[in-house]
């Protein structure tokens, strides 16, 4: 009965042991799932930057090209600039989001039922 009954503790406490390393891995898991949503959020935005100041390059250019006065010119360029560096805040933060959201909902870290039950015995 006592070699039953260690065998029975044992057997709970690799049970717990498992339960502990299931939710260790699934929270580096998680971790890491952030960092790369991190990572390809700042990628997105970099292409964005990149696309953006082609456009108002090619903007200035022409501009140039026309014969625009210089203040005009100014005027316009800093408006671009200030609608790029908006449109870049809105979007970075909307897209680690919707990243973040997508990595963090995947991931399920709840016990079964059993573990459940374990943990809250052994805490009384």
């Amino acid at each position: 009965m006592a070699t039953k009954k260690s065998g029975s503790i044992q057997q709970l406490l690799q049970a717990e042991q498992e339960a502990t390393e299931i939710v260790k891995e699934a929270k580096k898991q998680r971790l890491l799932k952030l960092k790369e949503a991190k990572d390809e959020a700042e990628k997105e935005l970099q292409k964005f930057r990149q696309d953006k100041e082609k456009y108002f390059q090619k903007f200035v250019k022409e501009q140039i090209e026309v014969g625009g006065s210089n203040t005009a010119l100014q005027q316009k360029k800093n408006q671009i600039i200030n609608n790029i560096q908006q449109n870049t805040q809105m979007k970075k933060s909307a897209v680690v989001g919707f990243l973040v959201d997508n990595v963090i909902g995947n991931i399920n870290v709840d016990l079964e039922k059993e573990q459940k039950a374990f943990i809250e015995k052994r805490s009384k």
